[in-house]
């Protein structure tokens, strides 16, 4: 691989030592407008296609490549990082810039353009979150990120011994069993998950099924314990009768006239009223 044929990659750092304190007109329009430094910015150090044409900075917001890009909206709690573009909606068009560093508080931005008129060259500005509707975070590719790693290598070849070089290109080879374990991996992760989902919900119905019989089982319980009851009731009602037919045939009883009969009755019952002494 020749020099021609390297991608060179450009960071942050690097495009703002070259662009800091010189105005960037991206389009050759308008001046220097805050929008120039994040098309610079998309070309230069992530070399991506632009955006669609906006109104105004703002816009970016809603028509930023979705492929290149996560959108993260300002939250309280929200920090972006380095290299991170910060969207405004703020005035007429809006603002964006190219996050430096920031805290929970403030965020420190490459840009330019901040006060109007397109005539100041781009600068580091801090500001508070007022009117921030969020960052765009770029997706990195991996091709991209394995690209750097050859580019570097390639710049400090003379640092490697030929073992490292073996380890390396070893450790290359592997990269795409890896990937095909972790795929794998996620796969088997996602069917567990679902299955301990089904399991879950076998439990949950058993258990309902237990509570419900516990309450039947409680209720057949009760209704037995009460039909007990009535049988010994009954049962001691039946043997009273008979204790009293049998006396009554040992007394002779059919021999009795019907009151007498009726009198003996409810003698043996109780109910006839005892002779006071």
């Amino acid at each position: 691989m020749d020099d021609e044929t390297i991608r060179i990659f450009m960071t942050y750092q690097q495009f703002k030592d070259k662009w800091l304190g010189k105005g960037i007109d991206w389009d050759n329009h308008f001046g220097f407008q805050c929008v120039d430094v994040y098309r610079q910015y998309c070309h230069e150090v992530l070399e991506i296609p632009q955006s669609p044409l906006v109104k105004g900075a703002k816009n970016i917001w809603t028509t930023y490549l979705k492929e290149h890009f996560k959108q993260v909206p300002n939250t309280p709690e929200g920090v972006p990082q380095q290299g991170d573009i910060v969207i405004w909606d703020v005035g007429t068009y809006g603002h964006v810039g190219i996050c430096d560093h920031a805290t929970v508080s403030t965020v420190t931005c490459f840009e330019q353009n901040w006060l109007g008129g397109g005539t100041r060259p781009a600068e580091i500005r801090r500001h508070g979150y007022k009117d921030v509707l969020g960052w765009l975070v770029y997706n990195k590719p991996e091709d991209d990120m394995a690209e750097n790693l050859i580019i570097k290598f390639l710049k400090e070849k003379d640092k490697y011994t030929e073992g490292d070089v073996r380890e390396m290109y070893g450790a290359w080879q592997d990269l795409g069993n890896v990937k095909e374990l972790l795929e794998a991996s996620q796969t088997l992760v996602k069917s567990l998950e679902i299955r301990i989902k089904e399991l879950g919900d076998e439990v949950k119905a058993e258990k309902e099924k237990v509570k419900n019989w516990h309450l039947l089982s409680s209720s057949a319980t009760k209704r037995a314990e009460k039909a007990e009851g009535k049988l010994e009731a009954e049962t001691k009602q039946k043997n009273n009768y008979k204790r009293w037919y049998e006396k009554s045939l040992e007394n002779d009883a059919d021999k009795m006239g019907a009151g007498e009969l009726f009198k003996l009755l409810l003698l043996k019952l109780g109910l006839w009223p005892k002779k006071s002494n």
